[in-house]
């Protein structure tokens, strides 16, 4: 029955998708909180997500003329570095000693970078870019509502729907996912659209409402004790709070976010058990003793041993295990190294650093921009950037959805921001008259402009 259904939906969805590409890309965002419901009922090799995806490539390529020149494509520092990236990981895999894994995560990295790619084609109005911020919240939303539930179920005794980890000495909650860290990095790349959302709105039941998101989410971060993403997400905010200082925004509506989200990051410690403080706790107080972090130091290690085995071009994605402890690669480093080889690496870093290069262009046009969604997903992205820099060390950062939503934006904003020349905004060179990137000069920097008019 669940086979059938899936199957209507993704009729529709492709229907859809032809007919407005952006609703795949949405789909693509949202799919994520369904997986657990078709775990099992689909045939091998077959995901939600993927399923998804390839409705929404199926829109995009259909539709692709009509969006225009496609910054991204023609970008060459990010294209080549790109896709010989993802053709190192698809030849590593003929080679690798499990290869079926290894095709597995070539193709979903194939997927990653369309995804990138469709952000910046897809996105043409002020209109798109808050359904796709609402979209990415909500879906988040939903995994945090899920493993609400979980906890409220936990402690009186009943029925839990979806997954929790049982330690020996306390509880971890996984909510519709198969692994707590999976639900942190899900509700933690949803914060920085909620930001977004809260600043650019004057709304009050907008204000109301992603509020009442980001402590939920706060909240469940604490459930899943994953110190991966607790910690970011404090300093997310930080960040946050800097840069909104330096440019001169009102202060009244941040703090009484950053009083919302440390108040139930507080609340949710208290709640819980006293294994998730000692837990939480244990990189600040007593690192030594932390035996994951351990494990995780003992793998990055073994990322030039590993490396050694096929220098050029690695054993192939999710192949560490088969060499060393058992255990998948926990880091980029030793992931880049061992996994994809030299290549690879080379490739990663030169994408990276030229995504990186095109952001810190956009910092002093985001101060002369008029729209306060603009000015606000450029903080956001500033933010980004700095939990992945956390993650480095920690996570896969090409695994991770938020690397390529990051890097589609950060690309979408240079192609929509007017050019700057000696200090003032000009239109783009034959823009059209309406849309973002093709505005008369603007004022002096601040926030005091009302934000631009929907196409």
């Amino acid at each position: 029955m669940l086979l059938v259904v899936f199957f209507i939906m993704l009729a529709v969805l492709f229907v859809a998708s032809i007919r407005n590409p952006l609703i795949g890309l949405l789909a693509m965002v949202a799919s994520l909180p369904i997986e657990y419901f078709f775990m099992g009922s689909l045939p091998p090799g077959v995901t939600v997500g993927r399923s998804v995806g390839l409705c929404a490539l199926v829109g995009w390529l259909v539709n692709r003329r009509k969006f225009g020149k496609s910054h991204f494509l023609s970008n060459r520092s990010l294209m080549i570095p790109a896709v010989l990236f993802v053709a190192v990981t698809f030849f590593s895999a003929l080679f690798a000693k499990n290869m079926g894994p290894a095709m597995s995560q070539s193709i979903r990295q194939a997927m990653f970078l369309l995804l990138g790619i469709m952000v910046g084609d897809l996105i043409t109005t002020r209109r798109d870019l808050q359904a796709f911020c609402w979209v990415t919240v909500l879906a988040a939303g939903v995994a945090a509502g899920a493993a609400l539930m979980q906890f409220g179920s936990y402690q009186e005794g009943s029925e839990i729907v979806g997954n929790i980890y049982q330690t020996q000495q306390g509880v971890r909650f996984e909510g519709l996912t198969s692994n707590a860290n999976v639900l942190g990095i899900n509700l933690l790349s949803g914060i920085p659209f909620l930001f977004c959302l809260f600043f650019s709105s004057r709304k009050g039941i907008v204000r109301m409402i992603c509020m009442a998101l980001l402590g939920m989410t706060a909240f469940v971060l604490v459930l899943t004790v994953s110190r991966s993403t607790i910690y970011p997400l404090v300093l997310y905010i930080a960040v946050t709070y800097a840069l909104h200082r330096k440019m001169g925004k009102p202060s009244t509506a941040e703090n009484v976010m950053i009083a919302v989200a440390g108040l139930m990051l507080c609340y949710a410690v208290f709640q819980s058990s006293a294994y998730v403080w000692e837990r939480i706790s244990r990189p600040v107080v007593d690192l030594q003793s932390d035996t994951s972090f351990t494990a995780r130091m003992e793998i990055l290690r073994q990322g030039v041993s590993i490396m050694s085995i096929s220098p050029f071009i690695g054993v192939g994605l999710s192949n560490t295990r088969q060499y060393f402890m058992h255990m998948a690669a926990h880091d980029t480093f030793s992931c880049l190294l061992g996994e994809t080889g030299l290549l690879g690496t080379m490739c990663f870093i030169a994408f990276s650093i030229a995504v990186i290069k095109t952001q810190i262009g956009l910092i002093k046009r985001l101060r002369l921009a008029r729209d306060p969604l603009m000015q606000e997903l450029g903080v956001a992205l500033v933010g980004s950037l700095c939990i992945l820099a956390v993650w480095l060390p920690v996570k896969v950062l090409f695994f991770q959805r938020l690397f390529w939503l990051w890097a589609g934006l950060v690309v979408w904003m240079d192609s929509k921001l007017p050019p700057l020349r000696g200090g003032v905004v000009y239109p783009a060179v034959g823009a059209p008259r309406t849309g973002w990137g093709a505005r008369p000069p603007a004022a002096p920097p601040g926030f005091q402009h009302p934000g631009w008019p929907q196409r």
